[in-house]
């Protein structure tokens, strides 16, 4: 187990796919601050609307003494739209292809053919893919606080925001570790890329509406009841973590999801790759 684990973290080191995902990330985060900083140089009667092809729509007249847009919009809750759009895209991209690459190139068929038992293979590379998860979460995490303390200044970074930014990145990257398990399984059921990379970007945009109607479905069954699904899925968690203030059922309830989805989702993936035949 401890030569397969080597290998993948071997592989993931001299994956291009993941520098890629961490850059893109990276690029994604200064976009949004980009436009956000357009947006408020329109508001402001700085620049004409429709710089740089943004359009700023708003029944608020052009005030050049308004409030800056970053008294509105804080470092943490840039951090929570990137968590929960484009930092859900990218883990979920990767996982893709870190697992479906290994049977394109052929490279799972050679090493179950070194006599590893499957579920150790399959597991090495779930573990690898999670923290794969951690590491562009992490970039995620550090660029926008950069680009946060260049663009707003550092007065906001104090004891309480430490606090606040440290349990929210914890919350966010425990569901996001489970959620790029669950695609890790679905790769491994599907080895098809395209159909991987499809299925996680498909997880990512219509999971929520699905779950929002299975809230109103069970509501019409069972009235009485205080649980609805989507206070178990992991990306609907993620979406409705406060950044600030988290109570602490909600992030025990948050860790106890995560840990049982990253126990089935690993658990599938061992059943399938032990009956399924390697090409």
């Amino acid at each position: 187990m401890f030569n397969l684990l080597s290998g993948e973290f071997y592989k993931l080191k001299k994956s291009k796919s993941l520098l890629v995902c961490c850059v893109i990330t990276a690029v994604f985060v200064l976009v949004l601050y980009g436009m956000l900083m357009i947006v408020d140089k329109v508001r402001r009667g700085e620049i004409e609307n429709g710089t740089g092809g943004i359009i700023y729509v708003s029944g608020e007249e052009v005030d050049e003494n308004a409030k800056s847009l970053f008294d509105e919009i804080t470092v943490m809750e840039v951090l929570r739209q990137m968590f929960c759009s484009f930092g859900s895209f990218a883990t979920a991209v990767f996982a893709a292809i870190f697992v479906i690459g290994e049977y394109i190139n052929g490279a799972a068929k050679n090493i179950v053919g070194k006599g590893y038992a499957r579920w150790q293979i399959f597991l090495a590379k779930y573990i690898v893919v999670m923290a794969s998860a951690v590491l562009q979460l992490l970039v995620l995490s550090a660029v926008t606080i950069i680009c946060g303390a260049v663009v707003e200044g550092t007065e906001q970074f104090d004891a309480v925001f430490w606090k606040n930014f440290f349990g929210y990145i914890g919350i966010q990257i425990l569901l996001g570790m489970a959620f790029v398990g669950v695609v890790s399984a679905v790769s491994e059921i599907c080895r098809n890329l395209a159909a991987g990379i499809s299925i996680g970007i498909g997880l990512v945009c219509f999971s929520s509406p699905l779950t929002m109607g299975m809230d109103l479905l069970a509501k019409l069954l069972f009235s009485q009841a205080e649980w609805k699904p989507s206070d178990f899925w992991l990306l609907d968690l993620a979406s409705q973590c406060p950044v600030r203030d988290i109570r602490k059922g909600f992030a025990v309830h948050s860790i106890i999801v995560a840990l049982i989805w990253v126990i089935f989702a690993a658990a599938v993936g061992i059943v399938h790759i032990r009956k399924a035949d390697i090409k």
